[in-house]
């Protein structure tokens, strides 16, 4: 794993594993996203937004392919409607 280096890579990947890990947990990819903001780490470069906002969604939709349903995260619900 020569890509990951230098400390300040390894912080990177560190944050973006656990903003996925948050967001795959709640199913919320914006939540893990603010969450790898606010605590996770200490510098957020533009490039680690898209990065990190991929990594959520990813994590996100494989715990809906998963799951079948993300209504039960209280994710994407419209409701039911009676006709």
């Amino acid at each position: 794993l020569s890509y990951f280096s230098t400390d300040w890579e390894r912080r990177i990947l560190v944050s973006i594993g656990a903003a996925a890990g948050f967001s795959a947990a709640f199913g919320a990819p914006i939540g893990g996203l603010l969450f790898s903001l606010e605590e996770a780490s200490t510098h957020f470069h533009t490039s680690m937004f898209v990065k990190t906002l991929s990594a959520t969604a990813i994590a996100t939709f494989l715990l809906s392919v998963y799951h079948g349903n993300l209504s039960d995260f209280s994710i994407i619900s419209m409701g039911t409607y009676k006709t």
